[in-house]
């Protein structure tokens, strides 16, 4: 058989044997271009068909038009319905199809659940071979790489999926097209978070998503050439590109990317991942990302080199001595450049494997080396602009970078299907600060689209949270920037506070090597999940205070128990003791006891607090054992500093306080946070809330903002002084209940060693760092699923969302949630 005209390498041909009756699907080999011959033969007996080459013609350098090459594509026949690999008649949950480009595998997790019609199309493009040897032709930094360009054939236009409300973010891989209905053969890859823009329109479903350990890779490819002609930038015009292929962008463009070639992983047995994508013994450590840099710079250079090859053979065609010398020194450069790279490459792989490298220093290249790769040798540069009709509107942010997954099984499907909980590399640089960059919660849209009545983020919080200094935590420089952090949150009310510093945390988790973070890309497919119809129905239904019998009492008779019921709110880590003692979970320990303290004390007087022993508060509490010691302990601490905080204050009683602070703030805009920090400064023992990590102070004070949500939800449509403008201000109540969901649903991923803690329900220690890093990986979590709510339309608040979930982790095995967190 011959070759078609215009077959690449790596083509598959299905070739007609024994007259016609059967098909044999062969690749194209890598030496063989068009018009090459091929011999199939089959042994006597064997059901296995040997190819070999019987003339072998080099693969033209895409000379031939577009129009030419379509010309002659039909006689390639990709499989469809005569495979059984890939289709989506099974219905899969994801395939993996691997983009192996010039500077380093890209794995795309493909999901037919979310765009059916797009990932039957992509896995023809991938498995026709229409998508070897084509460029990232318009690469935005910030934005979008897409590929596509010259087609190999015309695809007919598919029809657009149903939305699911999956966001574009960092990783999402879509189509690109012009209208409904329109999408034939272009993609596009998200560099960057670009949910403010995209999503709109019926053909903007993502079908996929980059998987997480080759998110890296996309920093690698060339930005420099910008935007295409046709939306005013410097890169490349797509009509030279369909009429001269390959040839014209080689030729004017010669930096850019290419995809070499793209496998559907699933189609037949897992293939191991390459060299680039594996991890160094039970972490990615700074050793195996320096061997990660170091090959995809050979890899860049090598192709540098085989680009400037190609110059100087055109150039000694045209007999110009001048060119031809100019072009083999260039050749030559590159060439020492890409050796230089490999030889530091297999240096740092003999070093991680003997586990003796510098985790300081990186490999030193020569200059020419550093010029080749885009990561390296181009400066940063500003977030341009793109003015794309529909498909990527202005402005393009900076990439919202997420830790990478280590621990990852051979097939990256696996891996994005298990979502293996690794640490996130320890080595991982922060991106430079942008003004444009969102952090968690923060929308992208003017105005503001977060939650109702929240101002934008500060400066120095907005340009990437917490800045990242070089000489790493701990130096003189970050501990006045740190004092600096501080003084700037002080600046803030008390819920933006909690805001501000946890979805600040997880900018900065993986340079402060947190042993727990929010997956920003999970929690946007978690959200697409969430009927928020049903959480808006959940919220509007009526709340009873949960430490009262009946509503017999006055106002402010209650609005003291909700308070004092609030203080005493600290016994998930005492959840077994208390179970085993006399069958009771920490909260109907605390009503129980309540109880009990009302019939002794009807007015809650300060003075009867003070007066309080251990003794009595064991046995208002019914816990008179050794076992639960400790915990009676903490709860007399509380009940004296209520008391005699109390006294020292001037009021007689808890209701007096509490309603005191209620008219004090009677029809201020910013009531709710106003009373927290009362709260917080007054019982300091009971609601300040504040731990540190890495140096960072980190905010939550989640009994005092419980307490005040609850004073709203019990007394709002009785009482107008309960009416707090700003209760939407709250950030989420996260208790062992929902890090529980969060994590079941792959939102809060932990390190190995944090999972195994959980798994085994081995408790963590109060305000340790696993403890920090996992609340505030939930609040940030769920701070980003507000704003993707209210993107959509819905007035759901992050409190709402944690009572939610709270519900669902109700429901569920207790497994994960017990033993999580020792408040």
């Amino acid at each position: 058989m011959s070759v078609p005209d215009g077959a690449m390498p790596g083509t598959l041909l299905d070739v007609p044997v024994r007259g016609g009756s059967e098909k044999v699907r062969i690749r194209v080999p890598d030496s063989c271009g068009g018009g090459s011959v091929l011999v199939l033969s089959q042994a006597e007996g064997s059901t296995e068909w040997d190819l070999k080459i019987e003339e072998a013609k080099t693969p033209a350098q895409d000379t031939s038009t577009t129009s030419e090459v379509m010309r002659s594509a039909p006689v390639i026949q990709p499989a469809h319905e005569e495979s059984p690999k890939p289709t989506l008649s099974d219905q899969p949950v994801a395939y993996t199809v691997r983009l192996d480009t010039t500077v380093g595998v890209i794995d795309i997790i493909v999901r037919p659940d979310w765009a059916p019609h797009g990932t039957r199309r992509f896995l023809e493009l991938a498995t026709s071979g229409d998508l070897s040897n084509l460029a990232f032709y318009r690469a935005i930094k910030g934005c979008i790489s897409q590929f596509g360009l010259p087609p190999k054939r015309p695809w007919p236009p598919i029809p657009d999926d149903p939305p699911t409300g999956v966001p574009f973010l960092l990783g999402a891989v879509s189509f690109a097209a012009i209208g409904p209905n329109a999408r034939k053969s272009t993609l596009f890859i998200c560099t960057g978070d670009m949910s403010h823009c995209l999503g709109d329109k019926s053909w903007e479903t993502p079908i996929g998503a980059v998987a997480e350990a080759s998110l890296d890779v996309l920093d690698y490819i060339e930005t420099v050439y910008g935007d295409i002609v046709e939306f005013g930038g410097q890169g490349p015009d797509t009509s030279r590109i369909n009429a001269e292929g390959n040839l014209y962008l080689q030729t004017n463009f010669p930096k850019l990317t290419y995809i070499r070639s793209a496998t559907v992983l699933d189609d037949g047995a897992d293939s191991p991942p390459p060299k680039e994508t594996l991890e160094v013994k039970e972490d990615l450590s700074i050793v195996s990302r320096t061997v990660q840099e170091a090959e995809g710079l050979a890899r860049a250079n090598a192709s540098s080199a085989q680009q400037a090859l190609h110059q100087a053979q055109a150039a000694a065609a045209t007999d110009s001595m001048e060119e031809l010398r100019a072009a083999v020194r260039r050749a030559r450069q590159a060439a020492d450049a890409a050796e230089a790279a490999a030889k530091a490459a297999e240096a740092a792989q003999a070093a991680a494997e003997s586990r003796h490298a510098p985790v300081a220093n990186h490999f030193s290249v020569a200059p020419q080396a550093q010029m080749a790769s885009p990561a390296v040798a181009m400066p940063q540069q500003q977030v341009v602009p793109c003015t794309v009709p529909a498909m990527v509107p202005s402005p393009c942010p900076g990439p919202q970078r997420m830790p990478s997954i280590s621990q990852a099984p051979g097939n990256p499907t696996v891996q994005a299907l298990q979502f293996a909980h690794g640490p996130p590399p320890a080595s991982m640089q922060q991106l430079p600060l942008r003004p444009q960059m969102p952090a968690h919660g923060q929308a992208m849209v003017p105005p503001f689209m977060g939650l109702a009545g929240c101002r934008p983020l500060a400066p120095q919080v907005a340009q990437g949270a917490f800045p990242v200094m070089n000489g790493g935590f701990g130096t003189d420089a970050e501990v006045q920037d740190t004092a600096l952090i501080g003084r700037h949150m002080l600046d803030m009310p008390y819920p933006e506070r909690v805001r501000h510093s946890c979805c600040a945390l997880q900018d900065v988790a993986s340079k402060l090597e947190a042993p727990a973070w929010a997956s920003r890309m999970n929690t946007a497919c978690f959200a697409a999940s969430l009927n928020f119809d049903d959480i808006c129905a959940l919220a509007d239904q009526p709340m009873d205070a949960s430490c009262t019998a009946g509503s017999s009492q006055a106002v402010g008779e209650e609005a003291a128990l909700i308070c004092l019921a609030g203080a005493m709110d600290f016994g998930s880590g005492w959840r077994e003791e208390l179970h085993a003692h006399h069958g009771l979970g920490p909260w109907q320990t605390v009503r129980a006891g309540m109880d009990k303290i009302l019939a002794a004390c009807p007015d809650g007087r300060a003075d009867w607090l003070c007066s309080l022993r251990v003794s009595d508060v064991a046995k208002y509490f019914g816990l008179q054992s050794e076992v639960v010691q400790e915990y009676v302990q903490k709860l007399h601490t509380v009940l004296r500093e209520l008391g005699e905080t109390l006294l020292e204050k001037g009021y007689p009683n808890l209701q007096e306080f509490v309603m005191f602070s209620v008219n004090g703030f009677y029809k201020d805009a910013t009531a709710a946070s106003k009373l927290v920090q009362v709260l917080a400064e007054t019982f300091p023992s009971c609601f300040q809330d504040v731990d540190k990590f890495g140096g960072l102070p980190v905010y939550f004070y989640k009994k005092a903002q419980s307490v005040v949500n609850e004073l709203y939800e019990r007394f709002h449509l009785r009482d107008d002084r309960f009416e707090f403008a700003d209760i939407k201000m709250l950030t989420a109540n996260v208790d062992p209940l929902v890090i529980s969901v969060l994590r079941r649903e792959h939102v809060v991923k932990t390190t190995l060693e944090l999972t195994t803690q959980l798994d085994m329900h081995t408790p963590l220690p109060s305000g340790g760092a696993a403890e920090v890093a996992l609340r505030a990986a939930a609040i940030a979590a769920l701070e980003d699923i507000a704003s993707i709510a209210q993107m959509k339309g819905y007035d759901v608040s992050p409190v709402m969302l944690g009572l939610d979930l709270d519900s669902l982790g109700s429901l569920s095995p207790m497994g994960q949630a017990r033993g999580l967190l020792v408040s």
